[in-house]
């Protein structure tokens, strides 16, 4: 492959995508015609067998950009209820995040819920269409896209689907326990559905404490807290702009691998900034720290369960109670409730994400079609939550629609995370966070961009379970191993 023609395409590619996100204009047909440049390339690239599982990824990649752009459009067309209107807009799924921040009455969160799975049936034929073409892809090298993920991580499909099952089944009644407590904060009492559910996931679950955050320069304590491990965040772009077509939300996109990392982010609360800032900044400093040096493959194939684990560790600062008291000065009250918080979004990942994750396992490792993967989706949710979710759920769930092994980075870097927060308390002290070492020994793994490697035992789920109240065990009394590739 001529590496220098092929990062300048995914470059450019890049800016196009991170413009269309951000909500500025973007040319639709450059995308189209940088795709197409690619997939040229990758369609040769994919006969050696050196770089086969790259170039399969990248040409996966390319070739979905054409349906998932079509997809795009029916979903813009299809999921709008005008029977219901906020701030002079009918409400629609790419305004789902402020429209249900504005519903006071609950019932009109689950009817609009139900109403956007009902719609979405018009989705079905598109995502059969864009299943097929990705499966035919990777069977004609005898693999699956989750099989490349799992190369890539140092592991194998099986222990995967295995950690997310054991995981979600240890997660299960802690959960529960705890989205009670969080919808009645939110919501009031009464039960919870998959409607409040999926409203507190996209971000009403940081009201409660959102008063904590409101006279804080979240931007400020990001810039102290990475500097004091050496990391500076000078040189990463940040836009705070809202635009009507910008992603509801915050991501990280690196336009060019180390040099162009951009931090998108479309305000909410106070404690939702903070708290996405702190995630987002973690993948920017990882993207903007690797060996410019690095061939194309360590500085562009990235698996989620590699950059998320960066991002994970530096959000889950905001769970650590000394790092709250000394770091950002809360009190002792203050700091409790943020890390319940805290334990409340790991849960999350150890049960919704988890079940998005074991549903696409299931997906690659049983040939399901895909009316089977939206019945397994709904069963993993019920196993892992206790909310009943409807089946069509699955054609709105991104990463499950795409059918995606990218929520298993989330469940990964979870699980890894708790291993490298003991390994860096045991040589630096329990205020890690604050040692430049530490921030060497970090960077040391940053810089190794793709090629990075973790411990095996790191995927030991007990650390992870054992912060929340009651040490959960894992069902099998067993625990997942390694057995020795983004938002």
């Amino acid at each position: 492959m001529d590496e220098q023609l092929l990062e300048q395409l995914t470059c450019a590619l890049n800016a196009e995508r991170y413009a269309e996100a951000a909500g500025l204009p973007s040319d639709q047909p450059r995308m189209v015609r940088l795709a197409a440049e690619l997939e040229a390339i990758f369609q040769q690239a994919v006969r050696e067998p050196s770089c086969r599982d790259l170039a399969l990824d990248s040409l996966a990649e390319a070739l979905a950009l054409e349906p998932t752009q079509r997809l795009d459009l029916e979903r813009e067309a299809r999921l709008v209820y005008p029977g219901l209107t906020v701030e002079g807009e009918a409400a629609a799924w790419h305004n789902w995040k402020r429209v249900q921040r504005a519903l006071a009455d609950r019932q009109d969160l689950r009817r609009l819920f139900a109403f956007f799975v009902e719609q979405s049936e018009a989705l079905t034929p598109l995502i059969r269409e864009r299943y097929a073409g990705r499966r035919q892809l990777y069977e004609q090298y005898g693999t699956t896209p989750l099989e490349t993920f799992a190369r890539r991580e140092g592991t194998t499909p099986e222990s995967l689907r295995r950690l997310t099952v054991q995981v979600g089944d240890a997660c299960r009644e802690p959960f529960r326990l705890a989205l009670a407590h969080m919808a009645k904060q939110v919501f009031g009492s009464g039960e919870v559905t998959a409607a409040e559910m999926h409203a507190l996931y996209l971000n009403r679950m940081y009201e409660p404490l959102a008063p904590l955050f409101a006279a804080r320069d979240a931007l400020a304590d990001i810039r102290v807290a990475f500097g004091r491990l050496g990391f500076s965040i000078s040189a990463i772009s940040l836009d705070f702009e809202d635009r009507p077509q910008k992603y509801a939300g915050a991501f990280c996109f690196p336009v060019q691998t180390p040099g162009d990392v951009r931090i998108s982010v479309r305000p909410a609360s106070p404690h939702h900034v903070a708290d996405m800032l702190f995630h987002e900044f973690g993948h920017a400093v990882h993207f903007s720290g690797i060996d410019p040096a690095l061939p194309f493959a360590d500085r562009y194939w990235i698996h989620s369960g590699t950059h998320e684990t960066f991002a994970t560790l530096f959000e889950s600062w905001l769970g650590l109670p000394g790092f709250l008291r000394t770091a950002l000065g809360f009190d002792e009250a203050a700091a409790r409730k943020l890390v319940a918080f805290d334990q409340f979004k790991s849960l999350i990942t150890g049960t919704w994400l988890a079940a998005a994750g074991a549903a696409v396992c299931d997906a690659w490792l049983d040939g399901l079609s895909w009316d089977q993967v939206e019945e397994r989706l709904a069963e993993h949710l019920d196993r892992f939550t206790g909310l009943r979710v409807p089946p069509g759920w699955a054609r709105l769930e991104q990463f499950v629609n795409n059918l995606d092994p990218y929520p298993l980075g989330y469940v990964v870097a979870a699980v890894r995370v708790a291993h490298w927060r003991q390994a860096l308390e045991a040589d630096y002290g329990a205020e890690w966070w604050a040692d430049y070492r530490a921030g060497e020994a970090i960077s040391a793994k940053i810089r190794q961009g793709g090629a990075v490697r973790f411990e095996r035992e790191w995927l030991d789920p007990m650390p992870f379970l054992r912060q929340f109240p009651g040490p959960q065990t894992p069902a099998s009394g067993a625990t997942a191993r390694a057995e020795v590739h983004s938002q």
